[in-house]
């Protein structure tokens, strides 16, 4: 520390958020298999009712992250704990301003350790 030498402390709690899920997201030839919510409209702010559902399997229950990269100044995002196997509906929320009209793709990616294929998929955003 530089300055004048001075110094604090506190305490820091590290929670263990527990084993890491293995899931894939399922996908089709070119798209993502789910649905999009909402009315997404250029200088607009995002509300709940922008959403991506999506379909996961998941082998392994645990901790799981689910993000895309800013598109058009928004992103969609989602972390939670899957607890049951097989077939998963992840919702994930939408967060931003849609700056421009168009239509855009939009990939959503598992954080983390991804298995084999199954790691990403897209969907269209259409924004008025």
């Amino acid at each position: 520390m530089s300055g004048n030498g001075s110094a604090c402390t506190f305490p820091l709690t590290v929670e263990n958020t527990g084993d890491s899920a293995t899931y894939s997201i399922a996908s089709g030839v070119d798209h993502c298999v789910g649905q999009i919510g909402g009315l997404y409209i250029a200088g607009t702010a995002l509300n709940a009712t922008n959403i991506f559902t999506l379909t996961v399997y998941v082998s392994v229950a645990g901790v799981f992250s689910i993000v895309t990269q800013p598109v058009d100044g928004v992103t969609f995002s989602y972390t939670g704990r899957f607890t049951r196997l097989g077939t998963n509906y992840v919702t994930l929320t939408g967060h931003g301003t849609p700056a421009n009209a168009g239509m855009f793709t939009v990939t959503p990616e598992i954080v983390g350790s991804a298995p084999l294929g199954g790691e990403s998929c897209a969907f269209i955003m259409t924004v008025k």
